[in-house]
């Protein structure tokens, strides 16, 4: 054997002393492998606690929401029914102005679009109104136009016992426009673009004669015997910053027999068709109450809302709809 040749035993040893160290090793991977897994596996119990807390937290806010999303609805369903009672009821309107149709569709639950029906003085008038927005601000709106209604009935039928003449139609439009200007405390200083259109509609006793101012606002009239005639009122609105209105126009009519007078915000007038990028319009109106061919103001009501569900097709709705039409009893 040659002396520099390694012995069995060196070869032994080294080969036990490697078997140790590997076997160090491979304990101390277990045991970073099994401390991992602890680790993880608290971290992952960790994860689940704090998912379970997130979706509790998400289903108590989500109870939340949908309290809260209950009880807006039902507060707006109840704005929606003291709007609706503020509305004249139609045996009043028709015990004043003959047969009467009244189409009234806000855009949401509440809406802009109103009419009142009241006296004021010795007259029985009644007054349509666009008022600002729709929704909750309009009907806001609603409110405070029918406030000054009300007061401006109230002082009047007052000046009517001391002996006073009574108004006109642009006369009320002017003190409807006076009273919503002082309740929203409109000024140069304080702006705000709140408002609206308006038209007042007063027809005499024995139901020959009838008097219309508008702002913003025309009436039409339909005869059996003549094409449908468009008469406008004032390209002005009531209650905004200004504070002077400028003279408006009295429109008086000698009332025919079985003459058709129509009334609308321009929810109708503005509304879209499908595809098309404009409104459908005054022109269109017109045509629609000269093809209606009925003599009677509930027939040609529905006439007109079919004419526009078919314009309308499949674009949504865009605003308020109030339609007004009566037939004076000759």
């Amino acid at each position: 054997m040659s002396i520099n040749q390694p012995s069995i035993f060196s070869v032994t040893y080294i080969l036990i002393i490697l078997l140790v160290i590997l076997t160090v090793f491979v304990i101390f991977l277990a045991l970073a492998f099994f401390r991992k897994s602890r680790e993880n596996r608290q971290l992952y119990e960790q994860i689940l606690a704090t998912n379970k807390g997130l979706e509790q937290l998400v289903d108590a806010r989500t109870q939340e929401l949908r309290q809260a999303g209950t009880a807006i609805s039902e507060s707006i369903d109840y704005a929606s029914r003291l709007q609706r009672n503020l509305l004249p009821p139609k045996h009043l309107l028709e015990k004043h102005l003959g047969q009467v149709a009244v189409i009234w569709q806000p855009k949401d639950v509440v809406g802009g679009d109103f009419h009142w029906f009241g006296q004021i003085g010795n007259q029985q008038v009644l007054v349509a109104m666009d008022c600002t927005g729709h929704g909750v601000p309009g009907a806001f709106m609603t409110i405070i136009a029918h406030s000054a209604l009300e007061q401006i009935s109230s002082s009047q039928n007052a000046s009517a016992d001391m002996g006073k003449p009574d108004l006109t139609a642009a006369e009320i439009l002017h003190m409807l426009h006076d009273s919503v200007y002082r309740l929203l405390n409109q000024s140069q200083l304080n702006r705000n673009q709140n408002g609206l259109d308006a038209s007042v509609v007063i027809l005499s006793d024995n139901a020959q004669r009838l008097n219309f101012a508008g702002a913003h606002m025309d009436i039409y009239s339909v005869t059996p015997d003549a094409p449908a005639v468009r008469y406008k009122g004032n390209k002005i609105s009531l209650g905004y910053e200004s504070a002077d209105l400028p003279d408006l126009d009295n429109i008086y009519f000698d009332i025919s027999r079985e003459q058709i007078f129509a009334l609308t915000t321009d929810g109708i007038l503005s509304q879209p068709g499908t595809g098309k990028s404009i409104g459908f319009g005054y022109q269109r109106f017109i045509n629609t109450l000269n093809s209606a061919e009925t003599t009677s103001p509930a027939s040609m009501a529905k006439y007109i809302m079919r004419q526009l569900r078919a314009w309308q097709g499949k674009e949504i709705r865009r605003d308020d709809i109030m339609l007004i039409l009566f037939q004076p009893r000759s």
